[in-house]
This record gives structure tokens, sequence and C-alpha cells, in this order.
């Protein structure tokens, strides 16, 4: 058995530090190409390239450097690195694909990340590492081992390299030969000068000052004078270059929007907007930057009006950065007013009212109007009228219209309305109001059984109270008068809750003064914002004690029927009642 010289021992410990880092390979459990990348400058026969296209997948495998040297009889260490997705590790392992034709070789252990290669022959090996996974995914990488007696081998990065301008680039290079390496020096090409500090060490440091495309070479020599030369491309690079604008616009309370492009030679590795001032009392913020492609965007919400400053850093594979600041100038816009949404209640009870408003700036005042009521309405504006907060009373049924107007520091206003809706909810509502001012016209009610107006059997100013005027043990069916407004247009209401069946007469009295016109609204159950039936007098003389029957309700359970009355001239049953003595129903 042949021994390897003492000579041929010597490189043992320069082999050993050969397997830097290279590619890796994933591959999916359908496919295997095979992996690895032979060494740059290495003259290797065509047939002998390895083919190492990588796919992604969950496991993936790292086999170093994809060239790798030796000299016959010396052991060489190969050691393969295996990314784990979800599965376990089923099995892994070194085998040798490929060597020259009477090359006694070995390759222990047969499985396992490491194993130690034997030969006894110069010339190509060509060593495959697979690893597959319990699901049955595998991948594999390959190594080629050149076998080498005589002139020494130069040994570059594999992949080209990218630096900034002035940033210093650590390049790793190596030599083997089958005796020793005598010497090393490196070469640099470009255009401008750069530095390589050491020029004669195998790791160096490359500095350029000048952005463009430079050619790192590696002269190796051994103690017989023997060379070889490897070269690696360098690429230097500046900062990315920003298309900063020179200012942008917008409205308040809109969102905005902030799209920036940046472009480099070299691939941009990410980007970030930062807010840097805004007007005092805004709480705006940014949204987290997002990138399509070289384009970076930002949105914020401008609350107030006036400069917002945004900065955009940027920066490239190079580790080198960028950066612009651009103002954004927002425009004042008018506050928006918020009214509360509709409101149903009753007639006479008294709501509340929140209003609300959206400014770049602060609300200044706010008005409040009755700017609608149903015909007859005498209701109150809003109370206080010039709050945020207010109350509100609506008198009669029907639908009121308030008006929320609101100015900012500015000046500007807005204003937006809310619909309170007064729905009646007895089960027989009359309403009256006329047209004269200092005037007095009185309601009357009576009741089924009731043969004589002005008496218990009617409810009108002088004893309409709810407490068992009709004679039932239950207020509920008895009349109620809330209002008796005794100079001008009232209204005057009187309501039942649960009236009993039959038929209730309506009357209205001339107290004092003069009406030129009186309405009169009935309501039944069911009725809400519309009356069941209304009535208008012609003039009614207080002067004459001049008194209107205006109509019959018939009730029954929920139902109602209103029948007009008339005189015997088919006309409004307007007569003079003289005394106000209690007078025939």
């Amino acid at each position: 058995m042949l021994m390897p010289s003492p000579r041929a021992l010597r490189p043992l410990l320069a082999l050993s530090l050969l397997t830097a880092c290279g590619g890796k390979t994933a591959l999916d459990p359908q496919s295997d190409p095979d992996g690895g990348v032979v060494a740059r400058d290495m003259a290797v026969p065509a047939d002998m390239l390895p083919d190492m296209p990588p796919t992604p997948a969950e496991l993936e495998v790292d086999c170093g450097r994809s060239m790798q040297f030796t000299t016959p009889r010396l052991p060489l260490m190969v050691t393969a690195e295996v990314s784990l997705g979800e599965s376990p590790l089923a099995s892994s392992g070194w085998t040798i694909l490929d060597r020259p034709g009477a090359a006694d070789v070995s390759l222990t252990p047969s499985s396992g990340p490491t194993a130690r290669l034997q030969q006894d022959m110069e010339g190509f090996y060509r060593l495959q590492f697979r690893a597959v996974d319990t699901r049955g995914g595998s991948a594999s990488c390959e190594v080629l081992v050149e076998s080498i007696v005589g002139p020494p081998r130069a040994i570059c990065p594999e992949d080209p390299l990218v630096t900034g301008v002035g940033v210093p680039l650590e390049v790793v290079g190596d030599g083997f030969d089958d005796i020793a390496v005598a010497s090393y020096r490196w070469i640099v090409n470009g255009p401008a000068p750069a530095t390589v500090i050491p020029d004669d060490e195998p790791v160096t440091f490359f500095t350029a000052d000048v952005v463009g495309d430079y050619l790192l070479e590696l002269a190796v020599t051994d103690e017989d004078g023997a060379s070889d030369l490897c070269s690696v491309p360098v690429q230097v690079v500046g900062p990315p270059a920003i298309e900063c604008p020179m200012a942008l616009t917008g409205r308040s309370r809109e969102t905005q929007t902030v799209a920036v492009t940046a472009r480099d030679t070299v691939a941009i590795t990410g980007g970030a907007y930062t807010l840097l001032s805004q007007p005092p009392g805004s709480g705006a913020s940014l949204t987290p930057t997002t990138r399509s492609g070289d384009t970076f965007t930002t949105t914020f919400l401008p609350d107030r009006f006036g400069t917002y400053v945004l900065r955009l850093v940027v920066e490239n594979e190079a580790g080198l950065s960028s950066s612009c600041e651009f103002p954004v100038q927002i425009e004042e816009t008018p506050p928006d007013a918020l009214c509360p949404p509709t409101i149903e209640m009753r007639p006479l009870d008294t709501t509340m009212l929140a209003g609300d408003a959206a400014d770049d700036g602060t609300i200044t005042r706010w008005r409040w109007q009755l700017v609608d009521a149903p015909m007859g309405s005498g209701a109150p504006a809003p109370a206080p009228p010039n709050d945020q907060f207010t109350t509100f009373t609506p008198d009669i049924a029907g639908e009121y219209t308030l008006q929320l107007t609101v100015r900012d520091d500015s000046g500007n206003e807005a204003s937006c309305t809310t619909l309170v809706r007064a729905i009646n909810s007895e089960g027989l509502r009359v309403e009256m109001f006329w047209d004269s001012n200092r005037t007095d016209m009185d309601l009357h009610l009576l009741n089924p059984e009731g043969t004589q107006w002005r008496t218990q059997q009617s409810c009108y100013y002088a004893n309409c109270r709810p407490r068992n005027m009709w004679g039932t043990a239950s207020e509920d069916d008895d009349p109620r008068l809330d209002i008796d407004d005794t100079d001008g247009f009232g209204p005057e209401n009187i309501n039942i809750s649960r009236p009993v069946d039959g038929v209730y007469r309506v009357g209205v009295d001339a107290y004092s003064g003069n009406a030129d016109q009186v309405t009169v609204n009935i309501y039944c159950g069911g009725n809400t914002t519309e009356p069941e039936a209304t009535f208008t007098s012609t003039r009614m003389v207080g002067s004459s004690d001049q008194f209107w029957r205006v109509a019959d309700v018939a009730i029954t359970g929920l139902r109602c029927a209103v029948t007009p009355l008339t005189g015997a001239d088919g006309r409004l049953d307007i007569r003079s009642e003289p005394n106000r003595v209690p007078f025939p129903r």
C-alpha cells in the first residue's frame, strides 16, 4: 500500500480551510437535480461540470465551495450543512459520482454530513451529498475535487462582489499547491485607482472611491516558481438615487398618499418614511411604509392645516443609504357639522341634543335654530341656542327640523339638520291653534254621555285635570288639557290615553278677541304625525261669545270615525252662546 510522502502531507492543514460557503440547493419530493458550481478560472472538462439549478423547497443542503483541491493520497474532509423544513431528516450521506478511470478511492463514512475522501491518482472526483426527510422530500448538492501534482491553484470568491464607495470590502481568496504556496499577489483593474491592503495575503480589504466595475486578480506562486491566476469582479456603487419631490399639497381631513421612487444600479434592500414635523396640535401619524418595485408608499390623515415634513431613507445591498426630506402643504377646509340622527318623541316631552363637528382648527361658535315646524306649532327654539348641547320641546304632533351651524377659528361655517318627529301616542288627541295675537280661543271636548258644554261632562280650561273627572277607577280614560293659551296662536291640546268606546264631540269657544281662522287637528289611535282629520273655521268673534261645534269622533276599540258637524244651513256649525252658560250638546 502506498503512503503519502512527508512532502505531500504538508498542505493537509491548508486543505481543511478550503471549504468556504457556497450556494444552497433545495428540492421538492418530485425533483432531484444535481447541485454545485465549478470554481472560476478552472479548466475542467465540460462533461464533468455539475448541473445545479436552484429549486426552492422545504429541505435545503449546502456543500460549501463547489470546487476543492487535494493531492494524491492526501485525505480531504468534505462537509455539508442541512436546513430542515417541517419534517425530520430520514437519511443523508456522500457518494462518488465520477473518478479517474484507475483511481483507488474511498469515501467514509457512507452516511452523515461529513465524509473523508481518500484517493491515489490526480484528476477530477465528483462527489454528491443527498438528504431525504420523512415526507419523502430530497435535496442534493455536488463538489468537484481536483487532485493535483504540480503547479498551484489560485482560489477566488465564486460570486461577484458588491461594495459601496469608500466602504472597505473583505475579499477572501486562497491558494493550493501539492507542496506549499510561496506567495500571493492581488492585482486590481478598474476605472480609477483602488487600494488592496494587504496585497500579499490571501485575505485582503478592497476600497475604491469611484463608482464602477473593477476586476480583482489573485496570483499564486509555489516554491518552484509555477503560478496560477484567478479573478473576481467587484462592483462599486454609490447610494440610491431618490426622486425627491420638491413639495406636495393636499387638503385637511383627507387621506394623503405619498409615493416616491428610488433607483440604483444594485438591489435596493429597504426604505422607510418618518414624519419629522407637523402643525401644532396635530396627532397625525404615518402608516407603515410599503414597497412596490422601486416605489415606496405611505399614507397619513392630516388633522390640521399647515406644513408636514416627511423624510424617506432608502438603503441598497451595499449598505449605502440616501435620504430625502420634503414638505406636504395641507390646505384648510371648512368644518363638518355633525347632527344627531332622527329623534322620535311625544309632544311636550323635552329631549337633549348633542351636536358635534370635525375641523382642522377649533370650533368657536355653535348655533341651534328651529327652521321648520308643523303648522300651528308655537314651540320655542332650542335652548340654549349657542352651545354644543341644547334641549328642545315640541308642542304638537308633527315633524320639526332643527339646524346646527358651527364656525371655526378661521371663520368657516357649516350646517347640518336633525329631524324631530313628535309622535301621537294617545288614543284620542285634539289640537287647536289660531292666527291672531292677543286672543283667547278655548278647546272643549264633550264625553260620550255628556249633554251640556261647560260642565263636568265637558273638558275645558276650567276643569280638565286627570283626577278621575269622568268617574272611572283609572285615569287612562280621563282627558288632559296640557296647554291653555290665553294670548294668541295656541296651541291647546286635549289628550285621552285610552278613551272608552263612544262618540266624543269637539268644540271651540271664542273666549275673547277675534280669530280669522281656527284650525283643529284630530288624532286617533294609530295616528303618528298625520292627523285623522283637520278642520278650519271662518272668522270667530269673541264679543259675540261664538262657539264652534267642530266634529264628532266615534271611538270603537282602536278604530275611530270623524264626522264634521254643520248647521241648519249646511255650513260650519258656529253659533252665538250669550253669557257662556251651559248649553245643549
